[in-house]
């Protein structure tokens, strides 16, 4: 039996390679692409018609179009004196982290702000990164400069090619330096404040998590609005009949947790379309940043990992075909096939919507030991 079994991978590797090493060409040519992001988009449908939970990390700053106009004047970038006072605020809120998504010039900011009990609260800035025709990035020579005088974290989202936002890179190879995208930069600092805080158990996932263990690019797991996170707006926050003490105090409204801080009016001109719904930036840094730090997203598999596996998932036709009897086999086969695409899917991308990629191999596999059948 082994020799028999030996003989028909034999027989069949030339298919089974040729195949996989075309469907290979066409996963980098972005061919199947079309029914990746289908399969995404109809399983995120699906997931958002469970109601999601509010993060309990991660909470929004934000300055809407009436705040915009009416406190920094309408015009960009924001009012320095104006950002300052609103960052003084958040602080006083004692968060874990505040990550900025705004048109401003930080380094025109004061870093030295901290909360009444005097520690401080890191500030990360984003930052814009253009990206060139040969794939490299680089920055405008404004947000350069401002990037090596503050803490700062790429504010960029790669589009697919319907446009849609569906994913997030981690890092950028910026010239000589690496630099970290706001959502990891902010999970980051998160992770080594609640690292230094006994009292904070469980740890989240990123903070469990090796970081330098985690793909360069991530698909953002959206699950139909994953996290309903706290919203509080300019006009609230800044209210000087607000809540106090309460603001600062033990259980306040974003102690310990992820600020940030976006605006959602239009002059931003920073609306992605998502398959969910149209969100802002500081929205779909939100739900970076909830990827990033539970875990569940969609990671990108390595090349060697699905080629294997496209190989086992071909050569597993042919043996049914070599083994059972021809009407036995055809069943196998029809119901296998979608059953091993799916398992191999999940298996290197940790979803089951890349499961197109491995049909082509399993499905010419089949052809194939029919059309020898038929010549015997």
């Amino acid at each position: 039996m082994l020799v028999r079994a030996v003989r028909c991978i034999r027989r069949a590797a030339p298919v089974v390679l040729g195949i996989s090493l075309l469907t290979s060409l066409a996963v980098r040519w972005g061919l199947l692409d079309g029914f990746e992001t289908a399969a995404i988009d109809v399983a995120l449908g699906f997931r958002g018609i469970v109601a999601p939970p509010s993060s309990p990390d991660i909470a929004l700053v934000v300055i809407d179009q009436a705040a915009y106009e009416k406190e920094f004047g309408g015009t960009s970038p924001l009012c320095v004196q104006v950002l300052r006072a609103l960052l003084s605020r958040i602080v006083e809120g004692h968060p874990a982290v505040i990550g900025v998504d705004l048109d401003t010039d930080p380094s025109t900011v004061s870093m030295d702000l901290t909360s009444p009990s005097g520690v401080d609260v890191p500030i990360v800035w984003g930052t814009a990164a253009v990206r060139a025709a040969d794939g490299s990035f680089s920055m405008p020579p404004e947000h350069a400069k401002a990037a090596k005088a503050v803490p700062s974290a790429v504010t960029a989202f790669p589009q697919d090619r319907d446009g849609v936002v569906r994913s997030y890179q981690r890092n950028y190879r910026i010239g000589m330096r690496d630099i970290d995208a706001l959502p990891s930069a902010l999970v980051k600092a998160f992770c080594e404040r609640q690292r230094t805080q006994v009292d904070i158990q469980p740890l989240p996932f990123a903070c469990r998590a090796v970081d330098d263990n985690k793909a360069d690019r991530q698909l953002m797991n959206f699950s139909g609005d994953q996290y309903v996170f706290q919203k509080i707006f300019y006009e609230q926050l800044m209210d000087p009949k607000g809540d106090g003490a309460g603001w600062s105090g033990k259980h306040g409204a974003i102690r310990d947790k992820i600020v940030l801080l976006g605006g959602t009016y239009q002059e931003a001109r920073d609306t992605y379309e998502t398959p969910v719904r149209a969100m802002s930036g500081v929205e779909l840094h939100a739900q970076a940043t909830a990827t990033e730090l539970y875990g569940g997203g969609i990671r990108f598999a390595n090349e060697l990992l699905m080629f294997v596996l496209e190989l086992g998932g071909g050569f597993l036709v042919a043996l049914f075909h070599e083994f059972l009897p021809r009407r036995r086999a055809v069943v196998a086969s029809v119901v296998g096939i979608p059953v091993t695409a799916l398992l191999s899917s999940a298996v290197a991308f940790q979803s089951l919507s890349r499961w197109a990629s491995f049909v082509p191999v399993l499905f010419g596999t089949f052809v194939h030991e029919l059309r020898g059948a038929a010549k015997d």
